[in-house]
This record gives structure tokens, C-alpha cells and sequence, in this order.
């Protein structure tokens, strides 16, 4: 009977300690990003807007004009929000993007069960769904992602190359590796929008062309 408890001890011990693995890893965040300021949607709005307008003025000027990776974020939530079908305030707790290498990062604290209340693929939401019925609900609160990959146009969406990392908490994997990541595409209809017709990535900008 001793032996036996033993080993039931063992078990739960090790049962305990991938549970508080699982746990840490998934909620992971970088010590400089614990640091990042909670995003202000209505300040990054208004940045999207008066970033959009000089984008629209220098490429009329010159033909072309740059842009940081923080600046990228403000075009994206501006446009996300002009569009109105999708919600990031409740999901979106912090975001950072910025171009390192000729490469574009962003990273982002995001609440994984807000996303239950948002449009989505019905397939996705099943997988969601599932997870979400055995995850710790305060496991999801703040979830840390990230995206670090070259951006491609290809005909008209935007695509990034196979090289690109994606991190969800501690656990990383390659784009490449991930089953149908291939058709991940973008439209460029915001480049469209913009008029901007083809861009290129510099070692800490983007240049956009007209």
C-alpha cells in the first residue's frame, strides 16, 4: 500500500507540475513587454488618421514616403475600426510593432475569451470553443502573441515569407510548419486605399510607393 501511494504521489506531483508548465508557458510575456503601456484606441485612431493623411500627401509629392513600425499599428486600427466588423478594444490590451532588420514585428497582449464575442469561421470557433472548456479562465486574460516575418506583396494580398515566427505565450513555431499556412494572405486593400501600389522593407522602416 505504501509503494502504491508512492507512486499515486509521483503522479499527481508530475500531473502538478505540467499543469504549472503549461500554465507559465502559456502565460509568457517578455520582461520588456510587461513594461509596454496599455494601448489608448482613441489616441492610436487619431494617430492612424493624420499618419494616413501624410502618407496620402508625400506619396502625391514625391511618389513615395516611409513609416515606422509604430506607425503601422496606428493604420491598422484606424482602418479596422473605419471597417466596423471587428472590435479589438476588448481584446487588445497592449500592442507593439517595429521593424528590426527588415523585419516587421508585432507583438500583442490580447484576451482570448473576448474573442468568442467576435465574427469568425465556424470551424475556428469550434477549436476555440474546445480550448476554451478546459483552459483556466484567468490563463486567457492576458495571452501574449507575436509575429516576426518579412512582408511580401503578391498580386493583390499580402503575404509573409516562410521563414516568419509566431509565439503564442513561451511556445514558438515557424509559419512554415503550420498546416495551411500558405493560403494566410491578407488583402492589400488597405495599400489600395492609400494608393499605394508597392512598398519595401528598409532596416528599421517600410517604404511605400505610389
Amino acid at each position: 500500500m505504501k509503494v502504491f501511494l508512492m507512486i499515486i504521489g509521483a503522479i499527481l506531483v508530475i500531473a502538478a507540475l505540467s499543469i504549472f508548465w503549461a500554465y507559465s508557458s502559456f502565460t509568457y510575456q517578455p520582461d520588456y513587454f510587461e513594461e509596454v503601456e496599455k494601448i489608448n484606441f482613441s489616441e492610436k485612431r487619431q494617430q492612424g488618421r493624420e499618419i494616413e493623411a501624410r502618407v496620402r500627401e508625400e506619396l502625391n509629392e514625391t511618389g513615395e514616403t516611409k513609416v515606422s513600425g509604430d506607425e503601422i499599428t496606428s493604420l491598422i486600427i484606424s482602418q479596422i475600426s473605419k471597417r466596423g466588423k471587428v472590435d479589438l478594444q476588448p481584446i487588445v490590451k497592449k500592442v507593439k510593432s517595429e521593424i528590426i532588420d527588415g523585419r516587421l514585428k508585432m507583438e500583442a497582449l490580447v484576451d482570448v475569451e473576448k474573442l468568442t464575442k467576435q465574427e469568425m469561421p465556424d470551424k475556428v470557433r469550434e477549436y476555440l470553443d474546445l480550448f476554451l472548456e478546459s483552459a483556466p479562465k484567468d490563463m486567457l486574460e492576458n495571452v501574449y502573441v507575436s509575429f516576426d516575418g518579412i512582408p511580401i506583396r503578391d498580386g493583390s494580398v499580402l503575404k509573409f515569407a516562410e521563414d516568419a515566427q509566431i509565439n503564442i505565450g513561451d511556445f514558438s513555431y515557424d509559419l512554415a510548419s503550420i498546416k495551411g499556412s500558405h493560403k494566410i494572405r491578407i488583402g492589400a486593400s488597405m495599400l489600395k486605399k492609400l494608393g499605394i501600389s508597392n512598398f519595401e522593407v528598409l532596416e528599421n522602416q517600410i517604404l511605400l510607393k505610389k
